[in-house]
């Protein structure tokens, strides 16, 4: 038997004492000896929490469950004496808002302590009674105790200052932790840099929240990192993190970085892995557990929360899904120097021998709400002494007998056994030799949820700012994104003729390279529902995209490199685009990136999201396939390119040549192509290709009237109010797609023609293809879109007419079938009729999917996506004439109809999404 539960339970005596509480001062007690200097002159802090009826969430960090208690345990006997804070802090809260302490309610949690061990910081939320009047107008505010002269005070002095944004949701500020000086990180959902960066754009104080993971209407801001400088009078709160979820937990390691849980929450992805970033905010990384969701017991999906560095430099953390009902999980200690995950090391070995992480206590230990032999934990708090001793918060396994919680061990294991409630308590663990003292002895209906001990540790060093950082983007609040090969995957060239064939000018595969230029793109932070809830219909016709800007384009260079200056402090993603300015992938990165300002964020290439090979992480970048430049004789380069584009060294890719001798390409609004890699000398220069908006669809102010049928105002194309940031690419469907069908054009008979003149419906005439462009309300919700919108993305039943020159009706046929009764036996037959459909015309998931629209335009298969109605089944009659009913693809030439700009335009509205509105602000959908 393992010793943790060995002291614990040595008898039925002992184990029901031990595990069920019990009474007198020997529960105070930290160890039977009371010479060792630990239990005798530290003192600690836990937070007790009543056992809860729903099991609190960890993604829910603002939530308030009131009833915890703060208790301090002061070093001024074997005993130990207990202070409640909870009085005091109440006293300071009362006095403030000039109500009776006996009507607030507290929430305490996120216990951190300074690096001397003489300050216990903390996150409190005071409410009033009525809770349900009032929470709302209170906030999550950091706290501070001083050990020596048990004096309790707010960390941020100022009322305005510590609940500015309170109106809006805002100034939740949670998980405090002090830094190597007097700053303080701590995770909050203030996000001024995301606010600053919503006004330039002109949308409002707005503040980003999400929804993946939450009960609808429980909508919150997204909790960030930010740091807190009480020195800095001017601007004492900075930002330093971007999410779309959450990020938690911070803990400040030895070697001056900051570790913390990031929630990803996108299409595709719900998981929580732990994350670091400098206190400059540079240098975000992956650091473990983004694939070993699967890390705890069968069937869960374990959440890496609370990291802790160890005596010994190790990283250890609670692993437990993310809403436990037990209240635990499992203490594990984790090898990120050699693992990226529990079964993947870091690049090279990726499958090197052992595991990234294990027990700390070598306990079995249970993730899920089944028998655990080895108890399950909560919290734990590593001393940092010699013995490498923790404080933990655990609860030993107990099975309910007869009414009676009793110890796991003396019960044989049953199918319908029903466990007992936890029973946390504070225990001392040393792992040199697997023992166990207790400290707080549990009590029935209470948990011990957090714990920390004042104790004297190093301060921990500066963190290295490693890496390249360019000064002139930091003074633009810009970064550098560098892509070796967006054509290698997972480090393996994926290129149909191989990166170095495709860097080659004048040949083939020179100019038949799949790839050409990256789409940059960033989210609409969804609005906190107090202020904006945009209704479902203002996304579209697939609301799991969010609303979407186009930064800009940036042009990929022919071995696949990319080196581009991007928005810092933003968060950001991409796709890459063939020659005609459609997305490549089926699939979007919905993977949200930032950099800080002057940082260079640098990939080997690209990943494949099934992949578990490491992406993302820093010091496990796969090496790359993209062999760079060569010795040409001359020089250093490519062959048969420019002699003025020469390589430094062996290796370079074609970007990083580029920047040896010019200044890093910026992102442009426009995704044009001039070939500047080709020797003239040797062979004849690529073609250029211009996909520009006409001018007059790029003033934002004033649009000639009656030029482009786009409003004044309306353009695609928005500054920022902050003339000195670049504008974006805002795509509204009725301000921008729908004037291309009825703009006016010449077609190949020289007629004057618009889309609509042919594409509309009448009394006795289906619309050619059956597409109606008309800027009508739609038949299917005619108070929210367009009919053309409808008609083009959404399946529909076929048309026919129901004589000749009669009226238009759904194509039908009635079939006869089988009457069953409740046994499955015929008993009879009925008419059933049956629609014949027809597929949409356009893919929200891009423009590569909507093929048979953009057939029309290069001489192939034009229409909807079935030209042959289905066979007739000898049970079915039809019931129109189908010579009645017109086909739906192949009716009309459309080549050279609509304009390279209005191809493009309608390309990048659907690789983004296809969104009805990108503007959440719009003031058709603000109530």
């Amino acid at each position: 038997m393992n010793n943790f539960l060995r002291l614990s339970c040595l008898s039925s005596l002992v184990l029901l004492y031990a595990c069920t509480g019990g009474g007198g001062d020997s529960s105070d007690t930290i160890s039977a000896d009371d010479a060792d200097p630990v239990t005798v002159t530290l003192p600690i802090a836990y937070v007790k929490r009543p056992l809860p009826s729903t099991p609190p969430n960890f993604k829910a960090p603002t939530a308030f469950s009131p009833g915890a208690e703060l208790i301090v345990r002061n070093p001024s006997g074997f005993n130990g004496e207990e202070i409640n804070l909870n009085s005091k802090i109440r006293a300071i809260v009362a006095a403030e808002l000039s109500v009776s302490s006996a009507s607030l309610r507290l929430d305490i949690k996120d216990l951190e302590t300074s690096y001397n061990g003489k300050t216990l910081l903390f996150a409190a939320r005071v409410v009033p009674s009525p809770v349900a009047t009032n929470l709302e107008f209170t906030t999550w505010n950091l706290w501070q105790y001083d050990f020596v002269s048990q004096q309790v005070s707010y960390v941020m002095a100022s009322p305005l200052l510590r609940n500015e944004g309170v109106e809006y949701g805002s100034a939740q500020d949670t998980a405090p932790h002090f830094l190597t000086d007097d700053r303080i990180v701590f995770s909050s959902t203030r996000q001024h840099i995301e606010q600053s960066n919503q006004l330039d754009e002109g949308r409002g104080q707005i503040y980003s929240t999400f929804r993946q993971g939450l009960i609808a209407g429980e909508e919150e801001p997204s909790s960030v990192l930010h740091i807190f400088d009480p020195d800095d009078l001017a601007d004492p709160i900075t930002q330093i993190s971007f999410n779309r979820s959450h990020d938690l937990d911070p803990v400040v390691r030895s070697s001056g970085e900051i570790v913390y849980s990031k929630w990803i929450s996108t299409p595709g992805n719900d998981q929580i892995s732990l994350f670091r970033v400098n206190p400059s905010g540079r240098h975000s990384s992956l650091l473990y557990g983004y694939h070993s969701g699967d890390g705890g017991s069968a069937g869960t999906q374990v959440e890496y929360t609370q990291a802790r560095e160890l005596a010994d430099g190790r990283l250890a953390a609670i692993i437990k899904t993310a809403d436990s009902p037990t209240l635990g999980g499992n203490l594990v200690v984790i090898d990120e120097e050699n693992f990226v995950d529990n079964n993947i090391g870091v690049w090279p070995q990726l499958s090197r021998v052992g595991k990234g992480q294990s027990t700390l206590t070598g306990l079995t230990v249970r993730t899920d709400s089944q028998r655990s032999s080895g108890g399950q934990f909560t919290a734990f708090y590593p001393l940092d002494d010699d013995e490498q001793r923790l404080l933990v918060s655990w609860s030993p396994c107990r099975i309910m007998v007869n009414g009676i919680a009793t110890p796991c061990n003396v019960v044989p294991e049953a199918s319908d056994e029903v466990l007992a409630p936890p029973l946390y308590g504070v225990w001392l663990y040393n792992p040199n030799s697997d023992t166990q003292q207790p400290v707080v002895l549990g009590e029935e209906g209470y948990y011990i949820a957090e714990i920390v001990a004042g104790v004297e540790r190093a301060f921990p060093g500066i963190a290295a700012e490693l890496g390249e950082v360019y000064s002139d983007l930091a003074t633009d609040n810009q970064a550098l994104l560098v892509i070796d090969s967006i054509y290698d995957l997972d480090g393996l060239d994926i290129s149909p003729a191989g990166i170095a064939q495709h860097a080659t000018p004048g040949s083939a595969d020179f100019l038949a390279r799949p790839v050409r230029y990256m789409r940059v793109t960033k989210p609409i932070q969804d609005t906190y529902e107090d202020i904006l809830d945009p209704p479902n219909y203002a996304f579209g016709v697939n609301t799991n995209q969010p609303m979407r800007e186009i930064l800009g384009y940036a042009t990929v260079e022919p071995d696949g490199s990319v080196a581009v200056a991007i928005p810092a402090q933003t968060n950001f993603t991409f796709n890459f685009l063939d020659q005609n300015g459609h997305k490549t992938s089926s699939s979007r990165h919905n993977y949200w990136l930032y950099a800080a300002p002057g940082e260079v964020i640098h990939c080997s290439g690209c990943h494949d999201a099934g992949s578990t090979v490491p992406h993302g992480r820093t010091d496990s970048r796969v090496d790359s396939s993209n062999s760079g430049a060569s010795n040409l004789g001359s020089r250093l380069g490519y062959p048969v390119t420019s002699p003025s584009l020469y390589a430094s060294a062996e290796g370079q890719t074609m970007a990083q040549i580029y920047l040896q001798h010019n200044p890093p390409r910026q992102l442009t609004l426009n995704p044009n192509y001039i070939d500047i890699w080709s020797d003239t000398a040797l062979v004849t220069a690529e073609a250029s290709i211009d996909y520009s908006y006409p001018a007059d669809w790029t003033d934002e102010d004033s649009l000639p009237a009656g030029t482009d049928n786009i409003a004044a105002g309306k353009s695609m194309v928005r500054k920022n109010l902050d003339e000195d940031k670049p504008s974006r690419i805002v795509i509204n469907y009725e301000d921008h797609i729908q004037p291309i069908w009825e703009r006016e054009r010449t077609d190949a008979l020289s007629d004057t023609v618009t889309c609509t003149g042919c594409h509309k419906e009448a009394s006795s005439v289906i619309p050619p293809g059956q597409l109606d462009l008309t800027g009508v309300p739609s038949d299917l919700n005619p108070t929210e879109h367009m009919r053309s919108y409808h008609e083009l993305l959404r399946g529909d039943i076929k048309n026919a007419l129901d004589g000749p020159g009669g009226n238009v009706v759904n194509r039908t046929r009635t079939c006869v079938v089988d009457v069953l009764d409740a046994d499955g036996n015929v008993i009879g037959t009925a008419n059933q009729t049956v629609n014949i459909t027809i597929g949409g015309n356009l893919s929200s998931a891009g423009a590569r999917n909507s093929s048979r629209f953009w057939g029309c335009f290069n001489a192939s298969v034009c229409g909807r996506n079935n030209i042959a109605e289905p066979a007739l089944p000898a049970n079915c009659t039809e019931d129109q004439d189908p010579s009645l009913s017109t086909p739906t693809s192949g009716t009309y030439d459309h080549t050279g109809l609509l304009s390279n700009a209005e191809l493009r335009l309608l390309s990048e509205w659907l690789d983004i999404g296809a969104q009805y509105y990108n503007n959440p602000f719009d003031p058709r959908i603000v109530p």
